[in-house]
């Protein structure tokens, strides 16, 4: 793809990102830029003296107000108006500080370390039921904070450690269910227990996570390449979203549609269901993939009428951002309009895929997830088909 509440401590502002860089500088007004100017810079550590990156530190005044993020060394540095600063160094899991009267001249660099004292941390645990009953593989987040994604054991239970004092909301995510949202205040060990509600569709399909009863598909397809598909008849008609179709069309990104669905889209798009292409299709891990000469798209009929399953299976396709990563997946259509997705070895538990399914005009799709860690090795999704009429 080319038992409480938190909403994060108030000491840890939204500026951690990993992706930032060093010493990122927010801009002054015109005006302020025009006023004389000095450089404030310092280091921020912990009371051990290990250099803490990814601080925020953040010098107000009475006319200008800049923030800088410390590189991997602990260090800061910006360009400010000359004058009088109040000096604040926040970072995850430390208590904010402040130097006040801290005076930035043009004669030379104002320095101002920071030696900040860590919070006490605890371990944040619980379940995760749907429908009473315990989920394996559900996803608990603290948002916005660098701590670990917990994944739930098969008995629905989660930890996650390090977690500091604050204010915190967390996250349960489970494809079949919908999400869930609660907050915590953390101030010593903590249990937080979530209920998920199953979700349906507007057309009525629901899925279940289950284990992977995987089938290696013997007919290898003449389908190679990158962003690059084919058609192919199928051995029994297969109903989605209520219309029947006797082709499909196998895309190497893959992802399986019973339209055709040109033009290709370069990557998995933003948000499902979308009205562009492709439509009326069955996604078991749409990414950015490559089908190369170590790879292959197969396929295989099993069963009797009316319990035939038709697989389409994606063996050892790279990943067009790294050829070395090698994944192995496969959709299971059933006669009766159910749909399995299986997983033998994916990267990142799918975190750059959309799974899910959606129907032809594009408005309609139940997302199991996108773009979001959702399965491993060895799982596997049943999307269940409603009733026909």
């Amino acid at each position: 793809m080319r038992s409480s509440s938190i909403a994060l401590p108030l000491l840890f502002l939204t500026a951690c990102d990993a992706a930032h860089g060093p010493a990122i500088e927010l801009a002054s007004s015109p005006i302020e830029a025009a006023r004389p100017a000095g450089i404030l810079q310092g280091t921020v550590r912990s009371q051990q003296g290990s250099p803490i990156s990814d601080a925020v530190v953040t010098a107000r005044g009475d006319r200008a107000e800049q923030s800088a993020f410390t590189d991997g060394a602990g260090q800061y540095s910006m360009s400010l108006p000359v004058g009088t600063y109040a000096v604040t160094a926040t970072a995850f899991s430390f208590e904010a500080q402040t130097a006040t009267g801290v005076k930035v001249t043009p004669q030379r660099p104002a320095v101002q370390d920071f030696a900040l004292t860590p919070l006490p941390t605890h371990r944040v645990s619980g379940t995760v039921l749907g429908a009473g009953q315990p989920i394996a593989g559900a996803t608990v987040t603290i948002v916005g904070t660098p701590l670990p994604t917990a994944t739930t054991d098969a008995a629905g239970r989660y930890a996650i450690d390090g977690v500091p004092d604050g204010q915190y909301q967390v996250t349960a995510f489970a494809g079949c269910f919908d999400d869930a949202t609660a907050s915590l205040i953390v101030d010593g060990d903590e249990t937080l227990d979530f209920s998920l509600t199953r979700r349906v569709d507007s057309f009525g399909y629901s899925c279940t996570r289950t284990s992977s009863s995987y089938i290696a598909a013997n007919t290898i397809l003449p389908l190679q390449g990158d962003i690059n598909f084919m058609s192919l008849a199928l051995p029994f008609p297969f109903r989605l979203y209520g219309t029947s179709y006797t082709t499909a069309f196998v895309a190497t990104d893959g992802f399986l549609s019973f339209l055709d669905p040109q033009p290709m889209p370069f990557d998995n798009a933003p948000s499902l269901p979308d009205p562009a292409t492709p439509n009326a299709a069955v996604y078991p891990y749409w990414d950015d993939l490559v089908v190369d000469a170590a790879s292959s798209v197969r396929t295989e009929l099993l069963g009797k009428k009316p319990n035939r399953r038709f697989v389409v299976e994606w063996r050892d396709v790279s990943t067009f951002v790294d050829p070395s990563q090698r994944l192995r997946f496969e959709v299971v259509l059933f006669e009766n309009g159910n749909v399995l997705t299986q997983y033998q070895s994916i990267v990142s538990n799918g975190a750059g895929a959309a799974i899910g399914l959606e129907n032809a005009p594009g408005t309609v799709a139940f997302v199991y997830s996108n773009n979001t860690p959702s399965v491993d090795a060895g799982s596997a999704v049943l999307f269940t088909a409603p009733p026909s009429p």
